[in-house]
């Protein structure tokens, strides 16, 4: 049986794992679209 208590631990560290993503696909993001806008020039 799990512990009530590894619950919430397990939903943080997912959630942490997914902000690192989200900002990591962000930058690279942005970063493509910097060189797409100097590439344009």
């Amino acid at each position: 049986m799990e512990k009530p208590e590894d619950k919430p631990s397990k939903l943080q560290s997912d959630r942490y794992l997914l902000e690192i993503c989200y900002t990591a696909s962000f930058l690279c993001l942005t970063r493509i679209r910097k060189r797409a806008i100097f590439a344009n020039r």
